[in-house]
């Protein structure tokens, strides 16, 4: 798959807020898109965004790791605050057909 089509699925899919659970620490989550970006909402209303460039700069990242590394957080963490959640997110829709 290539990003833009990635990009598209994820933003389409998340125009309606959807929850999630962090793939290691199992941490609660919710999504939605909005003006390019995905919203995090955290449990105590904390919102992150992740931007489409902060998507693409993981992908890129993602890329260039073998399989078993691609979806560790700690491999973007000097990408992004929230590794957690776009690895997260990432994982949950490169595997939904």
């Amino acid at each position: 798959m290539k990003f833009d089509d990635f990009w598209q699925k994820i933003y389409r899919n998340l125009r309606v807020k959807k929850d999630f659970t962090t793939l290691y620490r199992e941490t609660r989550f919710s999504a939605h898109s909005e003006n390019n970006n995905i919203i995090i909402t955290l449990k105590k209303n904390e919102q992150r965004n992740l931007s489409r460039e902060n998507f693409k700069e993981i992908w890129n990242a993602a890329a260039k790791l073998p399989k078993y590394e691609r979806y560790r957080p700690g491999n973007y963490s000097k990408i992004t605050f929230s590794s957690s959640y776009a690895v997260t997110l990432l994982k949950h829709y490169l595997q939904v057909k």
